[in-house]
Formats: structure tokens, C-alpha cells, sequence
């Protein structure tokens, strides 16, 4: 995967990448993906382009039942009904 560098525009975008760092290693081997601004920022640095708008939060999408199914459960894998 490359490496790309994003330059936060102010200190509180510099606090919610430090805050998406953190969830990151939270989450580390859970199934879950970054969505909303900070998805489009990255998005925009993959392209070359550079904005001058933030967000100013974490979204994510975390897929809970795999650790349920992974830890309480063994499983067949899923059948079509």
C-alpha cells in the first residue's frame, strides 16, 4: 500500500488524525473501516488534490458480529435459505 502525506490545515485537524491513530490501534484485528471526512481526505491525497476544509471527528464502520462469531460461536458457513 503507499504511503501518502496529508498535511492537516490547523491544530484540530492535526488532533483528529492523532484521535483516527488511536482508533486504529483500538480497533487492530477487528474487521472496521474509516468512512466520512478523514475517507475523503485520503481519498483527495491519493489524487493529488489539496482542500482547505476538515471534519472534525472519527467516523468508522465496525463489523461486530465477526468477534461474536469468532469468540461465543462455531459457525457453519453461511447457507442460502
Amino acid at each position: 500500500m503507499p504511503t501518502l502525506k496529508i498535511t492537516p490545515i490547523n491544530d484540530a485537524e492535526t488532533e483528529v488524525w492523532r484521535l483516527a491513530r488511536e482508533v486504529s490501534g483500538l480497533l487492530q484485528g477487528l474487521p472496521w473501516v474509516l468512512i466520512g471526512g478523514l475517507m475523503v481526505r485520503i481519498i483527495e491525497a491519493e489524487h493529488g488534490v489539496t482542500t482547505d476544509w476538515t471534519t472534525s471527528d472519527v467516523d468508522t464502520v465496525l463489523d461486530i458480529r465477526a468477534p461474536f462469531c469468532q469468540n461465543r460461536v462455531r459457525h457453519r458457513p453461511f447457507e442460502n435459505r
